[in-house]
């Protein structure tokens, strides 16, 4: 053999083993790549849970004052405190608003927001969310109109609760920046085939559901516009001349409202000029309730079969304020509470015992967050209990502080057997009870 011959094989080998080196040590760098890949995701799901718990444990209290509150306010016939009661209840809902911006910045951070559409009754929601809103504008000493400008359906599916946490954001804005005259609030709809927007979700509902907030207030740059719905932190003070002493504090809620709507398939749009006010124009797509025009105040109207039996209830919640105020609104909406578990077991234990007795259970208001068993694992034994004793479904409505459309799809029907009958979403409101329970009196009188 040649020394070229010699050579060249040398050389391959020696290249092939420096391939090989590196080959090693490209394996050995992605494996670390991987290892902190993976410690990033678990302190991000961390992270995420921990602004959950953090959510759940400050949804507690809030819902806890906010419910004392609604029985108050609906029942007592003293108007001056009933007008302290209404005010503390704004505090709530706008208190309750902060908080859920910590919770849905961090989910837009991840892209994980869930819409979570429910069947509310249009003109009672956005009456009972303005009167909150006119609070904290009177106190201002500015002036307050809910003006509907269009007939609108007698009920939407839509996420109420972020609706409301998109109104009060932007009140909450037009009161900081606002020192005279008014914030108005103008509510529309437009039947599909009418719509504007080429955006293929607002094509596949019913109609659009048009809010505007107007006000008086020290407006916006033009060139600032675009920055005011991106920016979640601070902008420069010249754009608020009124406000010179102090840069403008965005927070979270506009940021929050953008990532909200995109999620929605709806729009916020901005008019103003730098001196002359503002309006913050938000399009949502909904599909239209099943409610009538002879249901508009359903909720309020009284029941007036004395005939029929008193629905029997049990409250589970190891929340002992909030097991209260469950079995307030209960007893308030024409059920006899039986007895309060604080656990998924006690629950189980207690309702398998009453069918023993022959007796039976028409509700159960259960909490899905509990100790020693959850809401979930105690309602598929229920389920159990009802097949072994040959008995009609009892109505299980759940409660939850941080729910997402998947935890609401699941609780509702898991594996095609319904594990839970309705699905409520703290703070809950006593006229959401009583649509639930009206339901439930209607499936009991067939």
């Amino acid at each position: 053999m040649c020394i070229t011959s010699i050579l060249n094989i040398s050389f391959c080998l020696y290249f092939q083993g420096h391939l090989l080196g590196h080959e090693k040590n490209i394996a050995t760098l992605q494996q670390k790549i991987n290892i902190l890949q993976e410690e990033n995701l678990q302190q991000t799901k961390s992270q995420e849970n921990l602004l959950l718990t953090l959510s759940h444990e400050l949804n507690n209290p809030i819902y806890s004052i906010s419910g004392s509150l609604d029985v108050m306010i609906k029942h007592s016939h003293f108007q001056d405190f009933q007008n302290i009661t209404k005010k503390c209840q704004a505090d709530i809902k706008f208190l309750h608003c902060l908080v859920s911006n910590i919770l849905d910045f961090s989910k837009a951070q991840q892209n994980t927001i869930e819409i979570c559409p429910h069947e509310v009754q249009t003109l009672i929601f956005f009456e009972n969310l303005w009167a909150s809103c006119d609070i904290y504008i009177k106190a201002k000493g500015l002036q307050s109109k809910l003006i509907f400008l269009t007939d609108l359906p007698v009920s939407v599916l839509m996420d109420y609760q972020r609706v409301t946490r998109i109104v009060l954001n932007l009140v909450s804005n037009s009161i900081k920046f606002t020192h005279s005259g008014f914030i108005n609030c103008l509510i529309s709809w437009e039947e599909k085939g009418n719509f504007r927007s080429s955006s293929p979700m607002l094509q596949e509902n019913d109609g659009i559901l048009r809010i505007e907030i107007v006000d008086t207030g020290s407006g916006i740059s033009n060139h600032l516009i675009d920055k005011v719905l991106k920016n979640h932190g601070l902008l420069n003070q010249d754009a608020f001349p009124h406000d010179e002493a102090s840069p403008l504090k965005l927070g979270l809620g506009l940021y929050v409202i953008k990532q909200v709507l995109d999620k929605m398939g709806g729009t916020i749009s901005v008019v103003s000029e730098k001196g002359e006010g503002a309006s913050f124009t938000v399009q949502i797509p909904c599909e239209k309730g099943a409610a009538t025009a002879s249901d508009k105040y359903g909720s309020q109207r009284q029941d007036s079969s004395q005939g029929i039996r008193k629905l029997k209830g049990l409250v589970v919640d190891d929340q002992p304020f909030n097991a209260d105020i469950n079995r307030t609104f209960l007893e308030k909406c024409g059920v006899e509470v039986l007895n309060i578990a604080k656990n998924g077991k006690e629950a189980v234990d207690y309702f398998e015992k009453e069918l023993e007795a022959k007796r039976g259970i028409d509700v159960i208001c259960m909490d899905i967050e509990m100790p020693i068993m959850n809401g979930k694992t105690a309602a598929e034994r229920i389920r159990e209990i009802e097949i072994k004793f040959n008995v009609a479904h009892c109505q299980i409505i759940f409660l939850s502080g941080n729910s997402v459309e998947s935890e609401i799809t699941e609780c509702l029907d898991m594996n095609g057997s319904k594990k839970a009958n309705f699905f409520l979403r703290k703070p809950v409101k006593i006229n959401e009870f009583e649509l639930v329970i009206q339901k439930i009196k209607s499936i009991h009188e067939l």
